[in-house]
Parts: C-alpha cells; structure tokens; sequence
C-alpha cells in the first residue's frame, strides 16, 4: 500500500491540532512536520470567530517527499471546520488534490444526523452519519481541554469526527502530569497527555490553555510548533524516499516468490495483536510469543460468510455509479459464473489501467477516468467493478515480497465459490501468492498499520 495515502489520511485523522485565540481574532499557528528525524513538510491554521459566535478553523497541510520511483510527490490538503463556541461540530469542508480535479467533501449537521456529500469523479455520493451526542473535529483541543480538564491521573473519552474515514470515533486521553520542553529555544511547562483513537497511540504536549507544542507517534512521524519562517524551512539535501524508509528487510531471498504457496513468519514489532487483523482463511497465527504466522493461497478452516457491505458502494468505492456499472457489464459481459468474472475483470485492469505512483488518495471513479495508479487506486477500482458485477468484495492491506524486503501494499479479496480469495490487480495474481501478508481488512482499515510501520520486522522461517 503506498504510504503517501497513509501519511494524508493520518493528517486529516488529526496530528496537526491546534489553539484558538479567546478574544475571537484571527490567531495563525505553524508546525512543522517530520519524519524520524528528517522535516518533511509544515502546517498552518487559522482559527477565528464567527458571527453566531463559534469558530471557523483553516488548516493546510503541505508534504514533500520522494515517491517509490525517487522523484518529488507532493501532498497537500485543505480542511476548513465550522465549530460552536464550546468547539463541537457544526460543518466541513475538506479538499484532496486529484490529477483532474480534487474529491471535496462536504459535512454538515442536521439535527442528530450528519449529511455528507463526497464530490468525486464528475458525481456525487450521499451518506448519512447518525450522532448520538456532540463531537469534536480532530483540531479542537482548546475545547476538550475547556471542557474535560488536564488533572493528572485524569482520562477521558471524547467522541470526535474522523473526515478522512467520514466517521464518528471515540478518543481515549490520558492526562499524564507535566513536563518541561524547549522548543524553538523557548521553554514551556507542558502537560503530556497519551490519546489513543481505532488502536492508534500517539503523545501530545500542550500549555494549560491547550495549544499543541508537540505531538509525536503515528508511523514515527511528530509535529512541532515552529515559527512561519522555520515551519517554511528545512535542511534536508534530498527528500525522503518514503517507499524505502517503510520497506522491511527479509531475512532471507525468495525465489520466484510469485510462485510461493506457503509462507511462515514470525512478526516482531506488533506490540497488541488485538490491533491488528491477521487471522483469515489463508492465514492462521501458529503461536503468539513470538507471533508466528501461516500463510497459504487458498482458504481452510471456517469460512465468513460476506456481509452486505461486502455489495454496497462507498464514497470511495461508487459501486453504484453508473459509469462504474457499465463498465463492469462491458468487461464481464454475459458471464455467469463469478470466478470467470473476477479473471476478465483482473485481466481488462491488467491491461488497461497503468502502474503508476500516486500520492493522492482517490476514488474509484477518479481510477476509471484516469487509467492510472497504484496499488490503492487498483484496489478500490477492482473492488468497485466486482461489486457492480455482483461479487462480494473487499480491501485488505499488509505487505508483500519483491527483491528482498517486505513492502506495505493494498489488495483485495472476493467471495466465489463458497470461499475468499485473494486477488492483485497489480501483481495480476488470482490467487495471491502467499507472500502477501494480511494485517488490516477493510475500506479505511489501514490506519491499523500506522502503529507498526517503522517497527515491524520480518523473519521467513518456512517457504515453498
């Protein structure tokens, strides 16, 4: 799965945070954004007052790095967030750059439920999120803080709203007690609080009225509160190459590993298994200290059954779209059995949608306009034209073998013939090989993964 998806997604899940001034005028914040110990990019916000008295909070978010192929890809979102005066939810609206034009999303509430319409490749796509009680957006700090508190020894559960997965989700924060921090070569008294949101566990440092000084952990990458000018610079000589910064030494070859049929592991570096999904019909956990995994190509043991959602379209996955339809009727044409279909849909992606890196993230639809992409953009247009076609579908994502290392990358699995499996629209492979190795299962299911990336480690002890 290509990282530069996760790190946008990570972004819009909420690592730039930020303060609004109490007085209501306009307040600009700056941080800068890094990776390890190399700056990749900077934020800004701009938080003001509105005149039903609440706020409007900008944020922009520009990242550089070097794609799989070395050369320059640039990330850049915009999200803008209409609050109440105690910083709840009113409305978004948020902008992800695209090759043709950018997928905006749109977000408002309607009495208890949010209306959200996702504009995405010439169409748009409805969907309705029920609200049980008040949230937060990710960049409201100063109101969490206004109304839960910083006691040492306090923890509190605050229910927020994830625009990049356009879901509502419970954050866990930890009040952990004081700290001193020099940042900038000034020096704070910070209040470390430990947030826990979907399994992920970051670090946030920040003043008695809320403002972010600091925030480290998903995926190892932090921000830091930076002045314009510092934000703006960096002294990197080159770019970071995020493909092979993630990528996971093997610790042995596998020849012709497009071949392999089984595959045993031991994984290191997961701290809790609950937070990731290995367990499936071709893979099994042999033992948990150390975590050893099997791995086959074809399904054994108790079979899932699929789910509606397994048939339903998405905002990303418009399986409903008309083009979308066509196109799968064109390609499957008067086919009736499913494993037929799945191989002529492989086949016309194999032939017509080229491989290409990418570091947008981008719907179906935008895939079938563009005829290019990586595995991200593969995985959800082959889910999208499966699902059209009647085959239940989904997208999984862990890694894959390739010249020595282990890569993060996105696949899919169908239903057919009473049993899942495994299919790459990159690698044309129906069945996979079993080098692919499942960790996360599931549209938005990938922000499992930013837990372990950076920490995982790979050992084969079996193959064949």
């Amino acid at each position: 799965m290509k990282k530069l998806t996760l790190i946008l997604s990570i972004i819009l899940f909420g690592t730039i945070l930020v303060y609004a001034d109490e007085e209501y005028t306009p307040k600009e914040e700056w941080m800068g954004i890094y990776i390890g110990e190399q700056k990749v990019g900077y934020a800004y916000t701009i938080t003001q007052g509105s005149e039903d008295g609440g706020y409007i909070i900008t944020t922009r978010t520009i990242i550089k790095i070097a794609g799989g192929d070395g050369t320059e890809k640039k990330i850049e979102t915009f999200v803008k967030y209409y609050t109440t005066e105690d910083y709840t939810m009113k409305s978004f609206i948020t902008e992800i750059p695209q090759p043709n034009q950018p997928i905006r999303v749109e977000g408002e509430i309607v009495g208890d439920v949010l209306k959200i319409n996702v504009y995405t490749g010439g169409e748009v796509k409805k969907e309705e999120i029920p609200l049980a009680q008040d949230a937060y957006f990710p960049v409201s700090m100063k109101g969490i803080v206004a109304r839960y508190g910083l006691q040492e020894g306090s923890r509190y559960e605050v229910p927020m709203f994830d625009p990049a997965k356009f879901s509502k989700i419970n954050q866990i924060i930890s009040v952990e007690g004081k700290e001193k921090l020099t940042i900038g070569g000034k020096e704070y008294e910070a209040i470390k609080l430990q947030s826990t949101i979907s399994g992920n566990t970051f670090y946030t440092w920040v003043t008695e009225e809320g403002e972010v000084l600091k925030e480290v952990g998903l995926m190892g990458m932090s921000t830091i509160k930076e002045s314009r000018e510092e934000a703006l610079t960096t002294d990197a000589k080159e770019l970071l190459n995020i493909v092979s910064y993630y990528s996971i030494p093997s610790s042995v070859e596998i020849p012709s590993f497009w071949k392999t049929l089984y595959l045993k592991v031991e994984l290191d570096g997961i701290d809790d298994i609950s937070s990731v999904d290995i367990e499936d019909e071709r893979q099994k956990i042999l033992s948990k200290e150390p975590l050893c995994v099997r791995i086959i190509t074809t399904s054994m043991g108790d079979i899932q059954q699929p789910t509606s959602e397994d048939l339903s379209a998405t905002a990303l996955i418009q399986s409903d779209s008309p083009l979308i339809k066509e196109t799968a009727q064109k390609i499957v044409g008067d086919v009736m059995t499913d494993s037929i279909k799945v191989t002529k849909i492989l086949n016309w992606m194999y032939e017509n949608i080229s491989k290409r890196n990418s570091p947008y993230t981008t719907s179906a639809l935008e895939v079938l306009n563009t005829r290019e992409g990586d595995c991200w953009e593969h995985s959800v247009l082959f889910c999208a034209l499966a699902r059209a076609a009647g085959i239940p579908a989904r997208v999984c994502y862990g890694v894959v073998y390739n010249d020595g290392m282990f890569s993060y990358h996105a696949w899919n699995k169908v239903f057919v013939k009473g049993k899942w499996v495994a299919v790459d629209p990159v690698y044309h492979q129906f069945p996979c090989d079993a080098t692919h190795i499942k960790l996360a299962e599931g549209e938005g299911s990938y922000i499992l993964l930013t837990n372990i990336m950076g920490k995982l480690k790979i050992k084969v002890v079996e193959y064949r």
